[in-house]
């Protein structure tokens, strides 16, 4: 067959296969835009006061967009999934056996009220027996390895000066506001945040029966602390930097910086006794602490761990503790006016711990 002749009858052929309808979706929704008002006026009001308009915004968000509607829609089919699961009875350690009883413990009300701060009293207490730095050094690295991050966080990622090998990074942190420039600025907005966060240390104190007077002190020691950080921490403009925040090292050169806790210690309880070298990031950070809190107590660091447990269990413990984090993190902080329903936050919780057995 001559090639022109096979050429034409594979054209023909093609012309008589079937051709899929293509679905023509619009890149923009005329709906979500505002076309009253003119693009050179006020450009975000053109181009979302339809999608405003017909969104208000729910008092339990600081905003609404369509990712957030997306959650939304998936977690009311979460919702269905879960509530299936946990009504059904499953073999006792299954994927959906652990699934549902979590779900059903975020929802006991009773309970989580009825106990109280009782689910972290044994912590609470190990802390309060916190006598020396090695003490303290041991209990940094057991907050680290359950979530928090008192003084500094710790994780695992790739070397980013040799992507074939992960290496143990440090970074700072250990503030609870979050931004160095809440506890540095003097402007009334600060002021006020600052006098905020320090009624949330006062009620978690008090909520877990502390007199009004260790209340008091924790307040001041938490502050102090957490000053101080701020104080050493660096600026937005220097974490953008990433040559400055890449400070790889030998572990042998690292634990010569001196400070206020036993590095040897610290690493052999994380696990990681043994390890050869890190990247310290804001290296200045590590250099700097001991300086900046020479003049802080065994007593006062105490304070300031046991309120990084404090608030971090805050949103899993009974309601007056839930009511604090909220009134602190959601009112103040972001601007919601309302807490979720418990059932989205003991969704998200489970989303949270168990988010692989979820996917499965």
């Amino acid at each position: 067959m001559f090639p022109f002749l096979a050429a034409g009858i594979v054209a023909l052929a093609s012309c008589n296969t079937p051709q899929k309808e293509v679905v023509k979706i619009a890149a923009i929704n005329p709906a979500n835009m505002d076309t009253t008002v003119a693009a050179g006026t006020d450009f975000y009001e053109y181009a979302c006061g339809g999608w405003i308009k017909n969104n208000p915004l729910k008092p339990e968000y600081a905003r609404f967009g369509t990712f957030d509607q997306l959650l939304e829609n998936n977690q009311e089919q979460l919702r269905v999934l879960i509530e299936e699961l946990s009504a059904t009875p499953h073999e006792a350690g299954s994927v959906a056996g652990k699934i549902g009883a979590l779900y059903a413990m975020g929802l006991d009300s009773t309970k989580l009220n009825a106990d109280g701060v009782a689910p972290i009293k044994e912590e609470l207490a190990a802390i309060n027996a916190l006598a020396t730095k090695s003490d303290v050094s041991k209990m940094v690295a057991t907050l680290h390895k359950e979530g928090m991050a008192p003084f500094f966080a710790l994780f695992v990622d790739a070397d980013e000066k040799n992507s074939a090998m992960n290496i143990v990074q440090l970074y700072q942190a250990g503030i609870g506001m979050g931004d160095r420039d809440y506890y540095l600025l003097e402007d009334e907005g600060s002021a006020k945040m600052r006098d905020a966060y320090r009624a949330y240390i006062n009620k978690l104190f008090t909520l877990a029966g502390s007199s009004p007077e260790q209340a008091d002190a924790a307040v001041d020691a938490v502050m102090k602390i957490e000053k101080a950080i701020a104080d050493i921490s660096y600026g937005r403009e220097d974490l953008r930097d990433s040559q400055k925040n890449y400070n790889k090292l030998a572990y042998e050169d690292f634990k010569q910086i001196e400070s206020p806790l036993d590095w040897d210690v610290y690493f052999e309880s994380m696990g990681l006794a043994g390890l050869k070298e890190l990247d310290a990031k804001q290296i200045n950070f590590y250099k700097d602490m001991n300086k900046a809190l020479q003049n802080t107590t065994v007593d006062e660091q105490k304070y300031y761990l046991a309120f990084n447990l404090l608030s971090a269990a805050a949103p899993y413990l009974s309601d007056d503790f839930v009511d604090a984090d909220f009134e602190f993190y959601g009112k103040v902080m972001s601007g919601k006016q309302e807490q979720q329903p418990r059932w989205k936050r003991s969704l998200n919780t489970v989303n949270g711990a168990l988010g692989e057995a979820v996917g499965e």
